[in-house]
């Protein structure tokens, strides 16, 4: 008898377990169950989709080309001077082509040029001790924009200037062919507000007419989405991407941690809440670049998670 009731319990429990995984929404507050166990004490943010619920002007955002901030350092923007097609103004670029594959590789998820796209999510990793070797070297992992007019990239920086690895959040401006005024450091203040599980949450979303994008990331304190930078005008039909992308590391590859994009979603419509993993419906694997044999990589899920690293 006892053997029975003890039975039928389980029995209960994995019927209820079951009912309850089927009716919880994709993007609810529910652990990591996809990608590296490294990842399993995620909890899932909604993606923000209406810009008005953001929070503009955070004062807990440390960036260091706001002229209203204490730490306002204009000497920044030198320190990034590239685009995922361009040549970094650093001391190698007299030296290495511009254009050769072996100092400048990428790899990672292409998302396609549909019109009915408008956004893209996704939790990215993010470090403090990433140290690059030569004066020059640059990191950018991961790098996203989404497709449809997206004018900026949200981009985490890894570069050496002089003896010094600095890792900044930052924001390229397709619009305006520069870096955007926009270079957050990853301190603890960043780490404490932005960073759970290794991971910050980034999102760039269009207004309600797609004439103008923003960038947000997460605050887990206050719950939030921030805006970081400013609104900047659509530019007409572009690819979007999630990519780790690298310049002139070739001659002294670093050692590197697993650097990894997961949940990367995309929002089906520009209204409503339809946000939809980047598979293959809306993403594939990049072609245009070439990638290094110094680090595995490969897809978790294809295409809505990839790693790169760690060094072996």
């Amino acid at each position: 008898m006892k053997t029975k009731i003890f039975t039928l319990c389980g029995i209960f429990f994995v019927v209820t377990a079951l009912i309850l995984v089927n009716v919880v929404p994709a993007m609810a507050n529910s652990p990591h169950t996809e990608g590296s166990s490294t990842h399993n004490s995620i909890q899932l943010v909604p993606p923000l989709s209406d810009p008005s619920k953001a929070n503009y002007h955070s004062i807990t955002i440390n960036n260091l080309l706001d002229p209203n901030n204490p730490n306002y350092d204009p000497s920044g923007i030198d320190r990034l001077k590239s685009t995922p097609f361009s040549s970094p103004d650093n001391t190698k670029s007299s030296i290495i082509s511009p254009m050769d594959t072996t100092d400048h590789l990428w790899w990672g998820t292409n998302i396609g040029t549909n019109s009915n796209l408008f956004g893209v999510y996704a939790y990215q990793s993010i470090y403090n001790t990433i140290s690059l070797y030569d004066d020059g070297d640059a990191l950018f992992a991961p790098t996203m924009r989404a497709p449809n007019g997206d004018p900026l990239e949200l981009v985490t920086a890894y570069t050496k200037s002089g003896t010094t690895t600095n890792s900044f959040i930052q924001l390229y401006s397709f619009y305006y062919s520069n870096w955007d005024d926009v270079q957050i450091p990853i301190d603890s203040t960043f780490i404490s507000n932005y960073v759970r599980s290794g991971d910050y949450v980034g999102e760039l979303l269009p207004n309600s007419g797609n004439t103008e994008w923003h960038a947000y990331l997460y605050n887990w304190n206050t719950s939030t989405w921030d805006g970081i930078g400013s609104w900047e005008p659509n530019i007409g039909n572009t690819m979007g991407w999630d990519m780790w992308e690298e310049w002139y590391l070739a001659d002294a590859w670093p050692t590197l941690p697993e650097i990894q994009s997961n949940y990367l979603t995309v929002r089906v419509g520009n209204s409503g809440n339809d946000w939809e993993r980047v598979t293959s419906t809306y993403g594939s694997v990049d072609t245009t670049g070439t990638m290094t044999s110094e680090y595995p990589y490969g897809f978790l899920y294809n295409y809505y998670e990839w790693y790169v690293g760690p060094s072996s």
